[in-house]
């Protein structure tokens, strides 16, 4: 008997939740003044303004589900030779000009590092005060080396 207990309880639990209503997203201003978004109330919280959600649709025999359709099935656009040849070297140009940038960049932020290096305070008797300090630059050429890696990746893919 407890058996067919538990499976009823589960079937209204089940029951109840594939009907529930889609909530509505609410924003919600706290004391701090931060947003927060929700679907339910906040305490301490100013409500400004709710949204409407809408249901999914139900799966039927003509929509199936979305991981029923198949990623073949989508019509795939047709675009000749000559027009993705060009689309092709224009990104390499934009491609190459962006490269030239951060090349560009990267010695600006290599020689305010070596700046940096140079110049010593007199309240950094600490040498973390001088590691803190360098930091940043030192984190803004590696930043560009990184660009400059990924961009000549993605010059080299196109090719």
């Amino acid at each position: 008997m407890l058996g067919g207990k538990k499976f009823i309880v589960t079937v209204l639990l089940s029951v109840s939740w594939s009907f529930a209503p889609a909530a509505d997203i609410c924003r919600y201003v706290d004391e701090d003044g931060r947003t927060v978004y929700s679907t339910v109330p906040l305490k301490n919280a100013k409500k400004v303004v709710c949204f409407k959600t809408a249901a999914p649709p139900p799966a039927t025999a003509e929509s199936p589900k979305r991981e029923e359709r198949s990623v073949e099935s989508a019509p795939k656009p047709k675009v000749d030779s000559s027009t993705q040849a060009r689309r092709d070297n224009d990104r390499l140009g934009i491609l190459q000009d962006e490269l030239a940038r951060e090349r560009q960049l990267l010695d600006e932020a290599r020689q305010a590092l070596a700046e940096q290096e140079a110049a010593r305070s007199g309240d950094e008797r600490n040498y973390q005060r001088v590691l803190d300090r360098l930091k940043p630059y030192q984190d803004r050429v590696e930043q560009h080396q990184r660009n400059i890696d990924s961009l000549n990746k993605e010059i080299n893919n196109l090719r």
